[in-house]
């Protein structure tokens, strides 16, 4: 009973049994798909908010995957293979484990890591944040208005820093690791600018990270409220009603986000 207790999520069966009592009916205010760094603040702003008439909003965010607690992570490699799923783009068949916490997407040009489950990307990159450099904004891939006005968004920085309890780990507490991987980075870095001469050189390509994550999977989370995951396709989906379609939050990531868009259009 514990380890109920301590979930946030229920299975889509409990969506579906809801959809299909009458006496019961799941009226949502809004709909959230995804539940990493975009949809879990999504999620938490809303359910601290208000209908017009004074009510708590019930929000419904849906994922693919499953939630891990404390003990569910893999904590050497005769783990990893049962947490690995791949999706080839040439042939879009799902390889390996549905319900695994590494997604990898292979691509002819870029390929993808994402995190699956509950959590979204925070499963694997585990809340490590760092204030991109000022060579990055004003790198001129980005748009001639961003990289103009760049400055502007600094400032949300502290409040987002705040808000995540951003931590900078001393140097003495440095695991051994890190100063191993310093030390590559650092040849990397200088082999690649002899390569490609100093006025070519990937000047923010090697740059110190001095952060440190830990992973609370076990804490109370009071604004969470009918939290769902989703692994396959809702059929009824004319249980939306039409007053309400404008209301649901995509935040499914760089790659979900669109393609959740396109079969819309479609």
């Amino acid at each position: 009973m514990q380890e109920l207790k301590n979930k946030l999520a229920q299975g889509v069966e409990t969506l579906i049994y809801r959809l299909q009592k009458q006496d019961q009916p799941s009226v949502f205010d809004v709909v959230i798909i995804g539940s990493g760094y975009g949809g879990a603040v999504a999620a938490a702003r809303l359910a601290a908010a208000r209908s017009q008439a004074g009510k708590p909003l019930r929000i419904c965010v849906l994922e693919r995957g499953r939630e891990f607690l404390p003990g569910d992570f893999p904590r050497d490699f005769s783990r990893l293979p049962a947490e690995v799923r791949f999706e080839p783009a040439k042939t879009g068949k799902l390889l390996g484990f549905a319900n695994g916490l590494f997604d990898f997407h292979f691509n002819d040009d870029v390929s993808v890591l994402r995190g699956n489950g509950l959590g979204g990307g925070s499963l694997i990159n585990a809340s490590v944040v760092e204030r991109m450099s000022d060579l990055t904004w004003q790198a001129p891939q980005w748009p001639q208005s961003l990289r103009v006005n760049w400055r502007q968004f600094t400032k949300y920085y502290q409040r987002v820093e705040q808000m995540l309890a951003a931590q900078v780990l001393p140097r003495a507490q440095w695991p051994q690791k890190t100063f191993a991987l310093e030390k590559l980075g650092t040849a990397i870095d200088a082999a690649q600018r002899r390569k490609q001469g100093a006025d070519k050189a990937l000047t923010p390509s090697f740059r110190p990270v001095k952060l440190a994550s830990q992973l609370f999977a076990a804490g109370e989370t009071p604004w969470c409220r009918d939290l769902h995951w989703c692994d396959g396709t809702l059929s009824r989906t004319n249980q939306v009603a039409p007053a309400r379609r404008d209301r649901t939050n995509i935040g499914a990531g760089n790659l979900a986000s669109p393609f959740c868009l396109d079969r819309c259009y479609q």
